[in-house]
C-alpha cells in the first residue's frame, strides 16, 4: 500500500461497533497500513480497540470521539 493509499480515507473498510468505528482489515492489511503510515512522515494515530474499550466509550463520549478520530482503529477480530 503506498503513502497515498494509506491516507485515502474513502478506501478504509469501517464497520461500526456499538458506536465505535473499527477497520474491517486482517493483521496483514494493518500492519501494512501502519508501515505506510511511518513512511509517509505525517502523523498519524493508530488504536488498538478491544471490548473493554467499546464498552469504556459508550460512557465517555470524549473518549469516544477520540477513538473515531484515530486514522487507523485496530483489526475488527480483536474488538469482537
Amino acid at each position: 500500500m503506498t503513502s497515498d493509499a494509506a491516507n485515502n480515507h474513502m478506501q478504509r473498510r469501517q464497520v461500526r461497533i456499538l458506536g465505535v468505528n473499527v477497520d474491517d482489515v486482517t493483521m496483514d492489511e494493518a500492519v501494512e497500513r501502519i508501515v505506510a503510515f511511518a513512511a509517509s512522515g505525517a502523523f498519524h494515530q493508530v488504536v488498538t480497540v478491544n471490548p473493554e474499550f467499546i464498552m469504556a466509550a459508550r460512557q465517555n463520549p470524549p473518549f469516544a470521539a477520540a477513538l473515531n478520530a484515530a486514522t487507523a482503529v485496530g483489526e475488527r477480530v480483536a474488538a469482537i
